[in-house]
């Protein structure tokens, strides 16, 4: 019985300095939080190194099978990833196609690096902002529109944001043909120990 005690007061112990260990090192948060875990932490770690990719990143998309466009991958390097999440249509009306987007970042003790439409500003060590980066175009037979900005978030997800445009082909959602969706501008977010 004393021995059996002994061992649970010793697995107790060491699961106590694990969580110890992991609160102290900001493993546990990082674990938790993701991206924004470092992004917050102003005191070691700065986002000043970010800036514009040059190029632009298409992607077709089918409005006779709407669900289809679910995880089409707008962009992919291997550690950086940008899907379709959503798409609602509500018709040939003034709000035509609302489409979001999701990006997947990399993160470490190291810091985080995102690639996604918004940029995430820091404005000082208490205060953030986001600005919409990212530009959209949608092609249609030998129609061109522009996107509006809909959303831009936050780092709400451990691994990144989203952000979403309208758009309103109106020929393309009368015909429920395949819409050609080009996007430039997109932001690398950059956060590295200072």
């Amino acid at each position: 019985m004393k021995k059996s005690k002994m061992i649970l007061l010793l697995v107790f112990l060491i699961i106590l300095l694990f969580f110890i260990i992991t609160w102290r090192t900001g493993l546990l948060e990082l674990w938790s939080k993701g991206i924004s875990s470092i992004a917050n932490n102003t005191e070691k770690y700065s986002d000043e190194a970010g800036y514009v990719l040059d190029g632009s990143y298409t992607i077709q998309i089918d409005l006779a099978d709407i669900q289809s466009n679910i995880g089409k991958e707008l962009y992919n390097d291997g550690r950086h990833k940008i899907i379709v999440e959503w798409i609602n249509i509500s018709g040939d009306s003034a709000e035509g196609i609302n489409i979001g987007f999701r990006s997947f970042g990399d993160y470490s003790t190291d810091g985080a690096t995102l690639i996604s439409g918004v940029h995430h500003i820091t404005n000082n060590d208490r205060s953030f902002s986001t600005l919409l980066t990212a530009k959209l175009i949608a092609k249609y037979k030998n129609n061109q529109y522009d996107g509006t900005v809909s959303g831009v978030a936050g780092l709400n997800y451990k691994s990144g944001d989203d952000f979403s445009f309208n758009i309103n082909p109106v020929e393309a959602l009368r015909d429920k043909g395949k819409v050609e969706l080009t996007i430039t501008n997109l932001y690398l977010n950059i956060w590295k120990k200072k």
